[in-house]
């Protein structure tokens, strides 16, 4: 069983790698084990980054669905959670790590502290 494209830019996005972009960047070294462990991994090993992966997006469907109630603090009965945004992006962090991990490379650029994606 080999990902899709689709699946492959998704692993890339959430363990904090920038657009393959048709060049590839695999003269970085951190990318190009991405690329080659997504390229060469088994059966098995493919549906446990798959289950990883499906923990991320949902995740981070979560952590983007609770700002739209972030202008009431209180409705009713209701009352929001005001560490529930900081509580979710904290799980989606650790999604992200535990994907990273498991496909065995460093968190990306752009999920390092005070990082930013640019090319070297």
């Amino acid at each position: 069983m080999t990902f899709t494209n689709a699946q492959k830019v998704n692993i890339r996005r959430h363990c904090g790698y920038p657009a393959y972009a048709g060049y590839g960047w695999v003269f970085e070294q951190d990318y190009a084990t991405l690329e080659l462990r997504m390229n060469t991994m088994d059966t098995d090993e493919t549906s446990q980054a798959l289950t990883l992966l499906t923990s991320c997006d949902n995740a981070e469907t979560a952590w983007l669905a609770v700002t739209t109630d972030l202008d009431t603090a209180e409705a009713a009965v209701w009352k929001r959670n005001p560490l529930q945004r900081q509580e979710l992006k904290q799980q989606l962090r650790d999604c992200r790590k535990a994907l990273c991990d498991f496909i065995g490379v460093k968190l990306g650029r752009a999920l390092r502290s005070g990082a930013s994606v640019v090319r070297t």
